[in-house]
């Protein structure tokens, strides 16, 4: 089976969530939100905290990172 993540606009997500209901060989079983994803304050001001106090040239572009993520 494959599996696919989609990004719908917010006022078509019902009317989506209803048609792939609807199909026989759609299977709906993980439907979240960003409302869903809740991450404390704490976490919130540590990362905040960590991004004012680094210097710009310490940061890496994404090319450089990307491939470090196991998926």
């Amino acid at each position: 089976m494959k599996h696919i993540t989609l990004a719908i606009p917010e006022n078509q997500f019902a009317f989506y969530l209803e048609l792939f209901k609807k199909l026989e060989a759609v299977t709906v079983t993980d439907v979240t939100s960003e409302e869903d994803f809740f991450i404390p304050e704490e976490h919130q001001k540590i990362i905040l905290d960590r991004i004012k106090n680094t210097p710009k040239d310490q940061y890496l572009k994404w090319e450089q990172v990307k491939n470090n993520f196991l998926l």
